[in-house]
């Protein structure tokens, strides 16, 4: 009879033991994703500002290649106007020749 309350208790006791190392390694287990659940979410935080960094950078470039463009398209058009005040110059040269040909013909 001694025997049998001896083997059921380390029946129960084993039992224990083994419910004890299941719960330890549980509560190990979820640690370990948390942490790494708090990482993922921490590199995620990390991916999202540099990607407004990125997006802000590219917008300073766009601003920068709008002035830029502005200013070609000023240049352009200044060069435009010089083109064609080199042509009224030219043309009023041409005139200005022509009225001293008739002058001198006569």
């Amino acid at each position: 009879m001694l025997r049998r309350d001896n083997i059921r208790l380390f029946m129960v006791c084993g039992l224990v033991l083994v419910f004890m190392c299941t719960l330890t390694t549980g509560c190990t287990w979820r640690s370990h994703g948390i942490k790494a659940k708090d990482e993922a979410l921490a590199a995620a935080q990390k991916a999202d500002a540099a990607a407004q960094k990125a997006m802000e950078a590219a917008q300073k470039i766009e601003a920068s290649a709008g002035t830029i463009k502005e200013s070609a398209d000023k240049t352009e058009a200044a060069a435009s106007k010089a083109e064609d005040a080199a042509n009224r110059a030219e043309t009023a040269a041409e005139k200005t020749e022509a009225i001293f040909d008739k002058l001198g013909r006569k």
